[in-house]
């Protein structure tokens, strides 16, 4: 019996095979420390490497583990390499490196090769996940034409497959077909990951077919689910426009404005997928963070800062970033302990960084002390109750710097406060409601739509919050509130 449990302990304690444990790795998302285990199997000594049909699988993963880090140019460079020479024309593994080494072409740009890839893979073997991915590539190449062959041949095997469906409505939408467009597009809706597609691709079609009020109630829906839609609120403006109706040219031109301040926040155009393409994968996850971050959208900031992180492949940039913002958002603690998480990291803060860092620590400093000098009043212990918590404990005390700043008449801490509280817990109904009545004139429309859908979805049965919910719908189509029955788009 002791022998048995000692044989159990053993076995649990050893650690697993590298190449298991790579694969585990990869599997729950930790791809840099996968790629460090493959990278020391398959470049370590001959006399230890893989044998060829574990080796070529081993290499399939490692171009995995690029892929997912954003080193795309990386990843292609090590497909080709297989597909000249593991993975050549008898490999069982060519048809998955084809289809790796497709995605990645297209995700740079280089859509034709991408293509030529796929048109290989497929004649390997007509797969219908191999069609999706030809589709997505297509249209992600503006081929909407091309489209139709493949999403035919799905439909073929299984003739309700959604994908295939909306796919095929997009094609016909993308040749003036509009009216066979609309029923197919609408198979987008119930797709997962696509409604926000879906409904856009029909109101751009119901516009295209003079049936402005039916476009709006679908931007209506994108803009209730993500108010920074610049592209949404630009096509809610233009059939604002074309209806023509009492209220509409108010409505329209607050749309405008919203739109034109969302076009200077973001600017007109983002590096970020400049940066996706050569590899840059963190500096353009950073960057998406600081446009977020300029509009206090702290809730779709944090998960581009960890995003970063994940990709950093040693790069201490995002840790110290990540420190900063923690540092201006007045969570001193949590600053800090951004700047331990980095060194704890393999490598720690060296050189510059370790300068940036120590300079962030004094500044710290600073800030706390500053903080103390306010203590006495319900606004400044609450700030400092808010700089001395972790972000993981941080609901209450956000909580309450909301309520201190709306009091002593700070609204502009306040907002920050509600935001960031909204990062911290979704569902939170101080913070919606605040926000919401921040956002009550019409040029800010399309978040007050967002907040108030948020609330009314927590707060079913409160009658004032579905009459808001109402009232802003109507707003948007450019009725009067009282006129505020919302009738389901059009299918």
């Amino acid at each position: 019996m002791a022998a048995c449990a000692i044989l159990v302990a053993v076995l649990i304690a050893s650690p697993p095979p590298p190449e298991e444990h790579a694969r585990a790795l990869c599997l729950s998302g930790d791809h840099e420390r996968a790629l460090g285990i493959l990278d020391a199997l398959l470049d370590g000594p001959a006399g230890k490497a893989p044998e060829p049909a574990r080796r070529l699988e081993l290499e399939i993963l490692r171009a995995r583990c690029l892929f997912e880090l954003g080193d795309y140019p990386a990843c292609e460079a090590r497909l080709k390499a297989l597909l000249a020479g593991p993975a050549g024309p008898e490999s069982p593994g060519r048809a998955e490196c084809l289809a790796r080494l497709a995605e990645t072409l297209s995700l740079r740009g280089h859509h034709d090769e991408a293509i030529a890839a796929l048109g290989d893979a497929l004649r390997l073997g007509d797969a219908p996940a191999l069609r999706r991915q030809t589709i997505t590539v297509l249209l992600r190449a503006c081929r909407a034409e091309a489209v139709l062959p493949h999403a035919d041949a799905l439909l073929a095997a299984d003739p309700a497959e959604p994908f295939a469906h909306f796919a095929r409505g997009l094609a016909l939408a993308g040749g003036d077909r509009l009216q066979e467009a609309i029923e197919e597009l609408a198979w987008g809706l119930a797709l997962p990951g696509a409604a926000r597609d879906a409904r856009m691709a029909l109101a751009q079609t119901l516009g295209k077919l003079d049936r402005p009020a039916q476009a709006l109630a679908h931007l209506a829906e994108i803009l209730a689910e993500n108010p920074f839609d610049q592209e949404a609120c630009y096509a809610a403006a233009q059939q604002l426009r074309r209806l023509k109706s009492p209220g509409t040219a108010e409505a329209a031109a607050g749309m405008q404005r919203y739109f034109l301040s969302l076009q200077e926040a973001f600017g007109e155009t983002s590096r970020d997928p400049a940066f996706e393409a050569v590899g840059r994968a963190a500096q353009a996850a950073l960057m998406r963070a600081g446009e977020w971050k300029r509009i206090s959208a702290f809730d779709r900031a944090l998960p581009e800062i960890r995003r970063a992180q994940a990709v950093a492949r040693g790069d201490p940039e995002p840790w110290l970033y990540e420190a900063d913002f923690w540092a201006a958002a007045g969570l001193l603690a949590e600053a800090d302990l951004a700047l331990a998480r980095l060194d704890a990291r393999a490598g720690g803060a060296a050189g510059d960084a370790a300068g940036q860092a120590r300079k962030l620590r004094a500044a710290l400093a600073a800030a706390m002390e500053k903080l103390r000098a306010q203590a006495g009043t319900p606004l400044g212990d609450a700030r400092i109750a808010v700089a001395r918590t972790a972000w993981q404990d941080s609901r209450p005390c956000l909580e309450a710097l909301l309520g201190a700043a709306f009091a002593a008449g700070e609204l502009e801490l306040a907002d920050r406060a509600a935001r960031l509280l909204l990062a911290r817990d979704p569902d939170s109904v101080r913070a919606l409601a605040f926000l919401a009545r921040r956002a009550a004139t019409g040029a800010l429309l399309p978040p007050r739509l967002h907040y108030l859908a948020r609330l009314a979805r927590l707060l079913p049965e409160d009658a004032g919050v579905a009459a808001r919910l109402r009232d802003a719908r109507a707003r948007l189509r450019g009725e009067e509130p009282s006129a505020a029955g919302s009738p389901p788009p059009a299918r």
